[in-house]
C-alpha cells in the first residue's frame, strides 16, 4: 500500500479558501490579514473594556466571532498568525516612535509580541517543510 492510501484528506469547511487560491492573491491575503488583527486587537481592548463595564457584551464578542471566523476559514493559519503578529509588532513599533503610549507597557508589549511571532514562525516552518530523507524511512530503517 501507496502512503497516500493511508492519509485521509483533512476536512475542511465548505466556505474555506483554497491553498492555491491563498497563494496566488497577494491583494486576498493582505485583506485577510488586516481584517484579523483589527478584529482581534479591537476584540482584545474590547473585552478588557467589558470586563470594566465600559462596554456591551456584544461587540467585543462579534468582533472575537470575526476573527475567529477569519483564522479558521484561512488554509495557511501559521502563516496568518505571522503576518498578523509582524504587523502588530509594526503597530507597537510605530506607537513608541510617535510616543503614543507609556513606554514600559508599549515595551513590554513589543517583546510579548515578538517572541509569538518568532514562535509562530517556527511552528510555520515546522508544520510546512517537506518531509527530510530521514524521515522518509521506514520503520525498519531502510530507506523508500
Amino acid at each position: 500500500m501507496s502512503m497516500e492510501q493511508h492519509e485521509r484528506p483533512r476536512r475542511r469547511p465548505r466556505l474555506a479558501l483554497s491553498p492555491e487560491r491563498w497563494d496566488r492573491s497577494k491583494g486576498l491575503q493582505q485583506t485577510i490579514v488586516v481584517a484579523f488583527v483589527i478584529c482581534s486587537l479591537g476584540a482584545l481592548g474590547n473585552w478588557y473594556n467589558w470586563l470594566h463595564g465600559t462596554v456591551s457584551f456584544y461587540f467585543p464578542l462579534v468582533l472575537t466571532v470575526i476573527a475567529a471566523t477569519a483564522l479558521v476559514l484561512t488554509p495557511r493559519r501559521w502563516q496568518l498568525l505571522v503576518m498578523s503578529a509582524s504587523g502588530i509588532l509594526g503597530l507597537e513599533i510605530l506607537a513608541a516612535v510617535l510616543h503614543k503610549g507609556p513606554e514600559g507597557p508599549l515595551l513590554g508589549a513589543m517583546a510579548v509580541t515578538a517572541v509569538l511571532a518568532g514562535v509562530f514562525q517556527y511552528v510555520r516552518t515546522k508544520v510546512e517543510r517537506p518531509p527530510s530523507d530521514s524521515e522518509a524511512q521506514s520503520p525498519n530503517g531502510t530507506s523508500r
